[in-house]
């Protein structure tokens, strides 16, 4: 593809909603500042590459000095291309991330960990407090302008107010219409809000904003009746039909529906994942074990707050939309190593969320579908 045709200014300059939306992600939600230096990741797809474009343009009127790297798409463990590796090592002071598939993996940091423990330089730069940062994988056009053309300031009290709901939550309780029956234990666990506020050094987060979370203590008992999507490493959808998940101490141990037989072939590839961990010294064998078997376990819980996100069977999307409750099976955002060797994301779209109180009482902060814990008006007209 040639630089005139990626760099068509119809395409990626033209539509003023897509103006708005990069430059709330610019302002909004990096605060990109003159004389930054700004790198954007992305690839030359006619989905995300206009994304980076009108980034780059919002950075660009924002006084900063701003850098589009393109790679080809990387999938699940493909290595990040060695162009972009050294752009972060260059250290900007902020990073977008816009592609299809993954950023895709660190070869060098795997196998020698920064500081014994940051296995990516993306994750260095932001755990270190060196850049911020956001992500927007898998994320089209289309949802990116619509789910950032909401008012952000609203979005953040939305999500500060729920959090604060389950600030002594001892106790989660999820039931639904379809049979749904799932109690989680989340004493002493402290939530957070996927609120877009990425304005501090070291901040990093997913885009589009829009939840709030709580890792999950172990313990977990119940069914769950998944009714909105799922997402496994390399496949996701919006369910047709109805995925059961039988828990039982913090862990699925049984799975039914049509998708079923995915998810667990997803739960067997642990052990080679784990394999691979061993091989590369990441972990040692009593670790891997443990790896391996966390692929089962809840970790965590949390409640989409985004007015214009849409189930559409993007994990990043889907998990933001308003009054759905989404868990994550096997490795969380927020946890201590070893971890687990990968994600499984569930969403449920008509369920309700109480929150259970150190004195019996309760709150509920989903009712049937419907954030019921003062919810903002956060639609932009």
């Amino acid at each position: 593809m040639g630089s005139a045709a990626l760099f068509d200014a119809k395409g990626a300059f033209g539509a003023r909603r897509l103006r708005e939306a990069a430059q709330a992600a610019v302002v909004d939600i990096l605060a990109i500042k003159s004389d930054e230096r700004f790198l954007i990741i992305s690839e030359a797809d006619p989905e995300r590459f206009p994304i980076a474009q009108a980034l780059h343009d919002a950075a660009v009127a924002a006084g900063a000095e701003t850098v589009i790297v393109l790679q080809p798409r990387r999938d699940e463990a493909a290595p990040a291309h060695d162009v972009v590796l050294r752009a972060l090592e260059t250290e900007p002071d902020a990073v977008a991330v816009v592609t299809a598939g993954r950023l895709g993996a660190d070869p060098a940091r795997i196998s020698r960990p920064l500081h014994g423990r940051y296995t990516h330089y993306l994750e260095y730069l932001v755990g270190e407090g060196r850049s911020r940062a956001f992500w927007a994988t898998g994320v089209p056009k289309s949802a990116f302008e619509r789910c950032l053309a909401i008012d952000h300031a609203a979005l953040r009290r939305s999500a500060q107010d729920l959090k604060g709901a389950l600030a002594d939550a001892v106790e989660l309780r999820i039931t639904s219409g379809s049979g749904t029956d799932l109690v989680l234990p989340v004493r002493g666990q402290e939530a957070y809000a996927e609120d877009g506020d990425l304005r501090g050094i070291g901040s990093g987060g997913e885009l589009p904003p829009g939840a709030v979370r709580a890792p999950v203590e172990g313990g977990a008992t119940g069914r769950l009746v998944v009714d909105g999507s799922l997402a496994l490493p390399g496949h996701s959808e919006v369910l047709r039909s109805a995925l059961t998940l039988e828990v039982e101490e913090g862990r699925v141990t049984r799975a039914e529906g049509a998708d079923a037989e995915r998810m667990q072939a997803a739960f067997r590839s642990a052990g080679r994942l784990a394999e691979q961990a061993v091989q590369n010294g990441r972990l040692t064998r009593d670790e891997a074990e443990v790896y391996a078997s966390n692929v089962r376990r809840i970790a965590e819980v949390g409640v989409g707050l985004n007015p214009a996100a849409r189930l559409c069977g993007i994990p990043l999307v889907d998990m933001k939309a308003a009054g759905t409750i989404h868990l994550v099976v096997g490795a969380g955002s927020r946890e201590t190593p070893p971890g687990a060797p990968l994600s499984v994301r569930v969403v449920l779209k008509k369920a309700t969320l109480v929150v259970v109180h150190p004195d019996g009482s309760e709150t509920v902060i989903v009712a049937e579908g419907s954030v019921a814990v003062a919810p903002r008006a956060m639609a932009r007209a």
